[in-house]
């Protein structure tokens, strides 16, 4: 418990993100118990099924779209740090990589 306390004390977005969620699944059961209060158990159970449910069905629908952002951003900067060159672990020095060219000469 004290290391989810000290994460969020290093790092503000972690914070703001539960923070948030808190707030959101709060609205979502008072909503739940107004609309049940109101309209009957029936409604109610549907806001206290439905939320969720549109909600998963929003992020299945996103994830594709969300995995091709990712991977078009990491080939976009594996392209910027200059994808021939490979690290030599022993020397520190960077070597061009051959990628098949016949040797001339």
């Amino acid at each position: 418990m004290s290391a989810l306390i000290h994460r969020l004390r290093n790092d503000r977005r972690l914070a703001i993100a539960l923070v948030a969620a808190v707030l959101l699944l709060s609205a979502w059961i008072t909503w739940t118990v107004y609309v049940w209060n109101e309209n009957g158990a029936d409604a109610g159970i549907g806001v206290l099924v439905s939320w969720p449910a549109a909600l998963a069905a929003l992020a299945l629908i996103a994830s594709p779209f969300v995995v091709g952002a990712r991977l078009l951003l990491s080939r976009e900067e594996e392209g910027r740090d200059g994808g021939d060159a490979v690290d030599d672990p022993v020397g520190g020095e960077v070597a061009d990589v051959d990628h098949g060219t016949a040797p001339t000469g």
